[in-house]
């Protein structure tokens, strides 16, 4: 039993499509990552980096997180969601022509929906030797759609 299911548990996971009304012919495998999004149809994103260029010292580091959380699906009158993206880099660079740079793009997926509630915040310092650069985003709403 345990061979037949070790055999069968690929074939499963590879058959896990979704297609597109307009593209019927054409599927679209997804990653598990992407799956969970699908089925959650939330998703949290945030793009990151931190350069620092020197001839002398350099040193970078970057922080991310992106969540996202459904409560109450089984009711839409009491359900809800809430997602966060959201990170910092921080870049150092010292000696002749030592340059930094940073970047921190975070993005949730209902954003501008109607009945979300959407909060940013960010902040940035750059002097000539350090940059720090953060920035989160938090968006959170109500499962309920009101037919009228």
């Amino acid at each position: 039993m345990k061979k037949i299911t070790y055999l069968l548990l690929p074939v499963c996971m590879g058959l896990s499509v979704v297609t597109t009304d307009s593209f019927a012919s054409d599927s679209i495998l997804l990653s598990s990552d992407q799956m969970d999004q699908v089925t959650a149809g939330l998703g949290a994103f945030v793009n990151v980096s931190a350069i620092g260029i020197s001839p002398f010292y350099a040193n970078t580091r970057t922080q991310s997180v992106a969540l996202t959380a459904v409560s109450g699906n089984n009711s839409s009158a009491l359900g809800g969601y809430v997602e966060v993206a959201g990170g910092g880099a921080t870049a150092v660079a010292a000696g002749q022509g030592a340059s930094t740079s940073t970047t921190v793009t975070p993005a949730t997926s209902t954003n501008g929906w109607t009945g979300t509630t959407t909060y940013v915040a960010e902040g940035h310092f750059k002097s000539s030797l350090v940059e720090i650069n953060a920035n989160v985003t938090y968006t959170s709403g109500n499962l309920f759609v009101n037919p009228l």
